[in-house]
């Protein structure tokens, strides 16, 4: 079985990959947590089920991005789509980002929810007008407070 499932725990870093537009396999890994080789062989499973496609995009890792099948297996209605050449420094920035954010003990501890630019085009029904969209939204439910991500690659 792959570790991209219909079970709640094996759709979630499908979930992230999806929300992200795609995922570098080293940042991938760190959220899987666990070293890049057992990251490539778990996205192998991913892309040998049909779930996933992967390449080199640009300079650096790899790169994995869901396909239909994938998006399906985890409930999210996005497009299928290669994250786009121009994107991937910035979309690589965010993901380290929410990788950061994920690992404080207060964001775990009061149990921080991100809600990714892509779920937030989605909530809009695609349409954005001229105005910024954040990068994420990051909510906690014990505290009435919303914050919003906005990453700039270096």
């Amino acid at each position: 079985m792959s570790a991209l499932s219909a079970s709640p725990a094996g759709m979630w870093p499908g979930c992230c990959c999806a929300g992200m537009y795609g995922a570098p396999y080293d940042l991938l890994a760190a959220f899987l947590g666990v070293r890049e080789d057992r990251a490539r062989g778990i996205i192998a499973r991913w892309r040998d089920a049909g779930y996933a496609q992967t390449g080199r995009l640009g300079p650096g890792p790899a790169w994995c991005w869901l396909t239909r099948p994938g998006l399906s297996v985890t409930g999210l209605g996005y497009a299928a789509a290669r994250p786009a050449l121009g994107r991937l420094a910035h979309i690589r920035a965010v993901l380290a980002v929410r990788l950061s954010l994920e690992d404080c003990e207060a964001y775990r501890e009061g149990r921080g929810w991100w809600r990714s630019e892509r779920r937030i085009r989605a909530a809009m029904g695609g349409r954005v007008g001229t105005g910024h969209v954040p990068d994420a939204e990051v909510s906690w439910p014990e505290h009435p407070r919303l914050s919003t991500i906005t990453a700039r690659p270096p």
